[in-house]
């Protein structure tokens, strides 16, 4: 009778230390899981720096279609691990939605401001070209129609500063709401993960 007793205690034992091991190795499986998206989505907040440095040579064009795939890639990503079960380590799974989603955010917002700098510079090349056809011109109307075209460019140029200076309020939003996002991550994580120290300065803006 005590054998079997002790049969019975040891396999519950066993049988109870088999499924903490499984346990812990399905919840590290869901945590890896979440970590991969983290470390994509690293690399590609590091390449839209890396984009805006001055002299990297890219063009608007490359610089729009890389900015649109890196947010279509997070926002995959997202959607991804929204559709999927997460039974052990949900808090893995929203630490990384909420980084992803910040992150994704401040690139969209990063790509309207060069956008928006692009037009700038488009309307202060109109702005020029205008003034001096009316300084060049002996003509009355066309010296009165680049005096019309050069004051429109002017007031797009207006209207464009006013919305970089909104952009720069907004881009310290998004940059304070990836820092939150971050520091759940190194949390979660370990303090290895996420945004780099070197990196985190590069997006703070400049005043």
């Amino acid at each position: 009778m005590k054998k079997t007793i002790v049969g019975i205690l040891l396999l519950a034992v066993l049988s109870a230390g088999g499924w903490s091991a499984w346990d812990r190795a399905k919840s590290s499986e869901e945590v890896a899981r979440a970590l991969t998206h983290i470390k994509m989505t690293s690399a590609l907040i590091s390449q839209q720096v890396d984009l805006e440095k001055t002299g990297s040579g890219i063009t608007f064009g490359e610089y729009f279609n890389k900015s649109s795939e890196a947010v279509d890639r997070i926002d995959k990503g997202v959607l991804e691990l929204r559709s999927g079960e997460w039974p052990r380590r949900s808090d893995a799974k929203d630490a990384a939605i909420q980084f992803m989603t910040a992150t994704s955010d401040l690139i969209r917002l990063s790509s309207m401001k060069m956008r928006t700098q692009m037009q700038l510079n488009t309307a202060e090349e109109r702005t020029e070209e205008a003034k001096r056809e009316r300084e060049n011109s002996d003509n009355e109307y066309t010296v009165k129609w680049a005096a019309e075209r050069e004051r429109k460019a002017r007031d797009e140029q207006i209207e464009l500063l006013q919305k970089i200076l909104d952009g720069a309020k907004s881009t310290k939003e998004k940059v304070d709401a990836l820092a939150t996002s971050d520091q759940a991550v190194k949390a979660i994580f370990g303090p290895s993960e996420g945004i780099a120290p070197e990196l985190a300065a590069k997006l703070k803006p400049k005043s």
